[in-house]
């Protein structure tokens, strides 16, 4: 699994997506400043920003069989903030950061021929 972990809270993120792949990379931006991108893979396009300036502590994924991960939505201030436009399959389990944490890192699981097929998060 590869993952990137910052000390400091996401406030911005997106996914890329390819066609026919689904989600292919996670890329955020920290309350330090800090950008980070999980794969890197730069054959897909970036969704737009979801913006949370207090920090994401939610993160569900959906997934389509035979892609992998197609769709992300994450939780800001009770505001549901969805990256994708892939409604295709099923939301997948929701990822939660307890305590009053927030995400600060993502671990992705990539797979040849179907991108992203798994996430996990990191809190502090």
């Amino acid at each position: 699994m590869q993952a990137v972990v910052s000390t400091q809270s996401g406030h911005y993120g997106r996914g890329s997506y390819q066609n026919w792949y689904g989600l292919i990379d996670v890329w955020f931006k920290c309350s330090n400043g800090g950008t980070y991108t999980v794969t890197h893979n730069d054959n897909g396009s970036w969704g737009d920003n979801s913006v949370c300036s207090s920090g994401f502590n939610f993160l569900m994924t959906r997934e389509q069989s035979g892609y992998g991960v197609v769709n992300a939505r994450t939780k800001c201030d009770g505001k549901n903030l969805s990256d994708g436009t892939n409604y295709n399959g099923k939301w997948g389990r929701v990822l939660r950061c307890t305590g009053g944490k927030q995400i600060t890192g993502f671990g992705v699981k990539e797979q040849s021929g179907y991108g992203i097929i798994n996430v996990r998060i990191s809190c502090n």
